[in-house]
């Protein structure tokens, strides 16, 4: 099982006990067709696995990307929150 153990699992169970609305997606695991669709408003995203199609990833305007990793390029129209960095 590719997700046994993950932190971003983790996240997801401990948000969705909390009442919060979250999508869990991985381009590795479920693909990439249809994300677009889902993803149109700001929202707030945790990019919880170091993949290219995250850096690469159009967020909607006004959208927060949380990146523990230090990856995603600054951009304007998003809030970039890395995680322990500057």
């Amino acid at each position: 099982n590719l997700t046994l153990g993950s932190p971003s699992v983790r996240l997801y169970n401990e948000l969705c006990e909390r009442g919060v609305q979250v999508i869990l997606w991985d381009p590795h695991v479920d693909g990439t067709d249809g994300i677009g669709t889902l993803t149109k408003e700001p929202s707030v995203f945790f990019v919880g696995t170091r993949h290219d199609y995250f850096e690469n990833f159009n967020y909607p305007e006004g959208s927060t990307v949380i990146d523990p990793f230090g990856y995603i390029s600054l951009r304007s129209g998003i809030v970039l929150e890395r995680l322990g960095r500057q």
